[in-house]
């Protein structure tokens, strides 16, 4: 067997490994890549989450806030007709008296 036979052989040997090193090693830097935009992403959705989490606590606290000052301000409104009706009952008794008073002095 002579150099040529060997190289013959073994060239095509080299070829082949060479070409499944040059594949694993991309198939690696693929996988890294994967795992790194993996990695973001799942950074973002958890970024994501913590944010419409804060909404939602800031979204009830809020509700809370309104709700209480809705309540004061039905309280108080609630007063004030209170207030409102009994003085005009007082003007209302107080007409019929004059009109009772009209009604008297014109018999």
């Amino acid at each position: 067997m002579g150099l040529t036979d060997i190289l013959a052989i073994v060239s095509p040997l080299c070829a082949v490994l060479f070409s499944v090193l040059a594949w694993r090693r991309a198939a690696k830097k693929d996988d890294s890549a994967t795992a790194r935009e993996m990695a973001v992403l799942t950074s973002e959705v958890r970024h994501n989450k913590e944010n419409i989490n804060k909404a939602n606590e800031n979204l009830k606290h809020n509700a809370e806030k309104i709700l209480a000052k809705l309540e004061r301000n039905t309280e108080k409104l609630e007063t004030r007709i209170e207030h409102n009706a009994e003085k005009l009952e007082a003007k209302i008794e107080t007409e019929h008296r004059r009109i009772d008073k009209i009604e008297r002095g014109s018999d």
